[in-house]
């Protein structure tokens, strides 16, 4: 073996000894020529780690002169942090292991950092005894740097394409705002001004008929402002669940006398209750969001003799809530998409709405620790099936709910 302060007369003499003599010198000279003139920094790195050769490139690249870096550890040019890395490596070639090019971080004199690429081999004599170790480190910092601007200008890109994408959908949500709120301004405006103009005229039957249509609109307003804060405060964690022992029956059958009052009592919602709902711990608010858009959801897109069944079961610790309607139904492809902010399915563009319905039930279903699933067939109707667990204490959407949200399609 050669020892660590071995000069290069010596290595150059190690190396043709192992070539045919008469090749030796012409190997030789072309050795010493790739090795001066090359633009990658050679290291020859004798066992204990102490560098015994380098050539003038690895001077220019570190900053150091020959001398500075012939007493120096491989260790020493390494980034500080990354020193353990390349220890490992040594070890590696004494376990017979054949490292893969791959990148390490240096440190120059003037204490920056370098990024290089490295070729590591350890070089044995003809009886299998290690020599030295070769490196040989291909500088590639500018090339890190130029990926780095390129990732950092394609973060800024979707960054700015996101802002692009976000503002559009204030912009569409303003305009939908807009319109929704107008129409049913518009009609309590025209009702009101029946009822002042014509109240004399007009048959007891008739004012009552114009204070149903007034108390409607109200309801839809009271909704959609309900339904925006719902989504804005759930964006920002600061719903909170307070949930109080209720009886789900009476809740439900209270809950379904109010939301016909509004629909119209002509529409047929039938219900049914299993299992044990007498005593159950859970949040009103929550409840009555989800019900609410999915019944509205079950009537809107059926015809209006058509039957809605609710399904109300206790399973477990958990209550189940099955919406079922005779409606278009919602296209395959696009059962996937129903909870979406502002989705509307293809067939249903003739119907009023943001589109904002379904996904209130989907965050509040979320924020409940729950899970939603639909199942639907065009012009036969879909199916929602909603399975909140029964609540304990108070909580708010940063603790531990029972059971995780999945929203499947």
């Amino acid at each position: 073996m050669l020892p660590d302060n071995a000069n290069t007369s010596s290595y150059s003499r190690v190396s043709a000894n192992l070539l045919p003599t008469n090749e030796s010198s012409l190997n030789e000279r072309r050795y010493r020529a790739l090795f001066d003139h090359t633009n990658d920094a050679v290291f020859i790195i004798g066992m204990s780690g102490i560098h015994r050769e380098v050539n003038q490139r690895a001077c220019e690249m570190f900053g150091f002169t020959t001398a500075e870096l012939l007493e120096m550890s491989v260790h020493d040019l390494v980034a500080p942090d990354e020193v353990p890395q390349s220890q490992d490596v040594r070890e590696q070639l004494l376990q017979g292991v054949v490292m893969p090019i791959y990148e390490r971080r240096f440190q120059r004199k003037d204490g920056s950092i370098l990024i290089a690429e490295v070729n590591v081999a350890l070089i044995r004599d003809q009886a299998g005894a290690p020599l030295y170790i070769q490196s040989i480190l291909r500088d590639v910092t500018q090339r890190k740097q130029l990926e780095i601007e390129r990732l950092e200008q394609e973060r800024l890109r979707l960054e700015l394409e996101t802002e692009r994408e976000l503002n559009a959908t204030k912009a569409e949500l303003m305009v939908t705002i807009a319109h929704e709120l107008r129409t049913p301004l518009a009609l309590i405006l025209l009702q009101r001004d029946v009822l002042d103009r014509y109240h004399a005229q007009l048959t007891d039957a008739q004012r009552h008929e114009r204070l149903g249509i007034i108390r409607k609109q109200v309801y839809r307003l009271t909704e959609m402002l309900e339904d925006l804060s719902f989504l804005v405060k759930g964006t920002v964690n600061a719903l909170e669940l307070r949930p109080q022992v209720e009886n789900v029956e009476v809740f439900v059958n209270a809950f379904i006398l109010d939301f016909r009052q509004v629909v119209g009592l002509n529409r047929l919602i039938k219900t049914t209750f299993t299992g044990d709902l007498a005593q159950v711990n859970m949040e009103c608010t929550f409840a009555r969001r989800i019900l609410t858009h999915l019944l509205l959801n079950a009537v809107k897109y059926s015809p209006e003799a058509a039957t809605t069944r609710l399904d109300v079961t206790r399973v477990g610790d958990a209550l189940q809530f099955v919406v079922r309607d005779q409606g278009i139904g919602i296209l395959a492809e696009e059962q996937g998409h129903v909870f979406e902010l502002f989705f509307r399915g293809s067939n249903a563009k003739g119907e009023r709405g943001m589109g904002i319905g379904l996904s209130v039930v989907a965050q509040a279903v979320e924020l409940y620790g729950g899970r939603i699933e639909v199942e639907s067939q065009l012009d036969k109707g879909s199916t929602f099936t909603v399975t909140l667990p029964i609540l304990g204490r108070t909580q708010n959407r940063d603790e531990d709910h029972l059971g995780s949200a999945s929203l499947r399609g």
